[in-house]
This record gives structure tokens, sequence and C-alpha cells, in this order.
């Protein structure tokens, strides 16, 4: 959360936290711009993974004194590729096109593609860069 002075606040939500964890976060009263999200989880192998979005702007929200905020994030990642000669190119977003990264276990991780056809067959693969 950035205010409107210009500095940064993280809130954090840990994925892990039992249900009876409290989840509330207290914040000064004022204007702030949701900059960042981090959404996490651990796959069968107990590999973490991290998709990472930030924007200059994802949203604004308005803390009032004695007043509880409710903050959603929305967890929806479009994907959606380009066809252009010599080159697939794909675009991983979030929340108002925020650019993204994925982390494996705290490290940005290369990722690989494949499109296949109506029928099954495989068009294009490759890796998949970040730029």
């Amino acid at each position: 959360m950035k205010n409107a002075a210009g500095g940064v606040t993280r809130l954090s939500w840990e994925a892990d936290a039992p249900e009876s964890a409290d989840r509330r976060r207290a914040l000064p009263a004022g204007e702030y711009k949701l900059i960042g999200i981090r959404l996490n989880a651990k796959d069968e192998k107990g590999d973490r993974w991290d998709l990472s979005a930030s924007h200059q702007e994802l949203r604004k929200i308005t803390v009032k004194p004695g007043d509880t905020q409710l903050i959603k994030v929305n967890e929806t990642i479009r994907i959606r590729h380009q066809l252009r000669p010599q080159m697939v190119g794909f675009d991983i977003s979030m929340e108002q096109k925020a650019g993204t990264t994925i982390y494996r276990n705290g490290k940005r991780t290369s990722m690989s593609y494949e499109l296949q056809d109506k029928e099954g067959k495989t068009r294009f693969e490759g890796p998949l860069n970040y730029g």
C-alpha cells in the first residue's frame, strides 16, 4: 500500500495460517494505492510458488478513522498469447494489467509453454522469457 506521501506499507496474510487466525491489519486513516499483490501456494512436492503482480495503481483505498475496510484480492490470472512471425508472445496479468513474475522457492523461475491445436497436436513450444 502506498500512502499519499509516497510511503509504502506491506500488509501480509500467510496462506498456511489457521482458519481462526486474525486477518485484520491496521493502517492509519488516509488515502492509499494498492501497488502490489503476491499470491503463494505449495505444490505436492512442498515447493513454494509465488505469483507477484505490481502496478503503479491497482486500485485506490480510503481508510477512515474507526472504520473497518474489507480488501478483497481478485486471484484471477489472465493468460493471453499473440502469434508473431518467429515468436509467440504471452501476457500474464492480474488486476489492472499488473505485470507478473513467477517465483519457485523464492527465486524467479523460468517456464516453458506449449500451444496445441483443436486436435491436441503441439503447434508451438519453447521457453517463456520475461520482458
